[in-house]
């Protein structure tokens, strides 16, 4: 973006009360904002020309997703819902008006999740227990343009889905050779005991973090996101630590490209903050100086 850039103005602050936030997720949406506080459940919707709230819609969200809003107006919030035996693992989204009305919970059906976990036993006592890397999930993604895109990262196969059940497109790629070396393992087991070590005793991680856990496979990707004009954005799971790749699909399910991108100029976890345009992608980093710096690309198409 040319031009000076300049402070505007402030909404809300840190705190527990009313126009505080402890974790907030934004979504935006011409001259409209909202704001989801996981730590405290409300959802906000202000309007960014006058950063006056108009609603607050009390929700049970789920920590760390993202809220999208989407071409019709209507705010998608992940949800925590009470299992139902009924219908098997699923994962709901409410949708509710800028007003604040309650328009309907999609509910995407979902696989038993894999849960392999290392658990980290000091003598009899279980200190903590951190889930085996690299097991296929679940993913979901709004599509801002009303439905979701869906899939389980075992397998090269994405669906849109308007509410859940149905199917309205398949789509995907082969699936790529990942196999996981004993050298990559070896690194992930060390990274995670560097993490941890100032806790824990290095001896315990090195007993209970046993790299014969992690899968030989790895996941056909981490991550989906789609957006504002309908393009699916797969980033794909790898063991290449030099660069972050992504299959990108259009809104029909066709391949267009795959793109790669430094690693040292983005995220290196797949659920860190990224937010995609129809032109430009803002990825949230480090900068030098340690304090938080956004980084811009601009999307361009090849001719």
């Amino acid at each position: 973006m040319n031009g000076a850039r300049r402070y505007v103005g402030t909404i809300g602050r840190e705190g527990a009360g009313p126009g505080e936030y402890r974790s907030a997720w934004l979504a935006a949406r011409g001259d409209t904002l909202a704001v989801q506080d996981p730590t405290a459940a409300p959802a906000v919707t202000f309007s960014i020309a006058t950063g006056t709230p108009m609603v607050h819609r009390q929700t049970v969200p789920r920590f760390y997703s993202r809220i999208e809003i989407d071409r019709a107006g209507r705010i998608i919030a992940p949800m925590l819902l009470p299992p139902d035996s009924t219908v098997g693992p699923f994962q709901s989204y409410l949708r509710f008006s800028l007003d604040g009305t309650t328009l309907d919970t999609a509910r995407l059906p979902e696989r038993p999740k894999a849960n392999r976990r290392w658990i980290v036993r000091e003598g009899k006592d279980v200190k903590f227990e951190m889930q085996v890397p690299l097991q296929p999930r679940d993913r979901h993604a709004a599509d801002p343009l009303g439905g979701f895109v869906t899939g389980w990262s075992g397998e090269y196969l994405l669906r849109f889905t308007r509410n859940g059940p149905d199917t309205t497109l398949l789509f995907g790629r082969p699936m790529p050779a990942g196999t996981v070396t004993a050298e990559e393992k070896a690194r992930i087991v060390e990274q995670r005991i560097t993490d941890s070590k100032e806790h824990t005793p290095e001896a315990v991680l090195r007993a209970s973090l046993l790299a014969s856990a992690i899968p030989d496979q790895r996941p056909a990707y981490e991550q989906l996101t789609v957006d504002p004009i309908g393009r699916t954005w797969v980033r794909l799971a790898s063991g290449d630590t030099t660069q972050v790749r992504f299959d990108l699909f259009d809104h029909d399910g066709r391949w267009l490209d795959q793109i790669a991108v430094p690693q040292a100029g983005w995220n290196r976890e797949w659920w860190q903050p990224v937010s995609f345009a129809s032109d430009r992608v803002a990825v949230l980093l480090e900068g030098k100086d340690g304090r938080p710096a956004v980084l811009i690309y601009r999307i361009q198409r090849r001719n």
